[in-house]
């Protein structure tokens, strides 16, 4: 499944959840620690692993 990262707005709390594609297109985030619905998405670096050697 993907990890997104997300910012609270409201106590500014950075936070990454483990979210299937349908719960991320319901958009119910939440922030862990004040549980406000306020937070936007972050965009960070992707890492990408591949069995061959370059």
């Amino acid at each position: 499944m993907p990890m997104y990262d997300f910012q609270c707005e409201s106590c500014q709390l950075s936070f990454t959840l483990k979210l299937s594609f349908a719960e991320y297109e319901q958009g119910n985030f939440t922030c862990p620690s004040c549980k406000s619905s306020n937070v936007r998405r972050v965009i960070s670096h992707v890492n990408v692993r591949t069995s061959r050697k370059s």
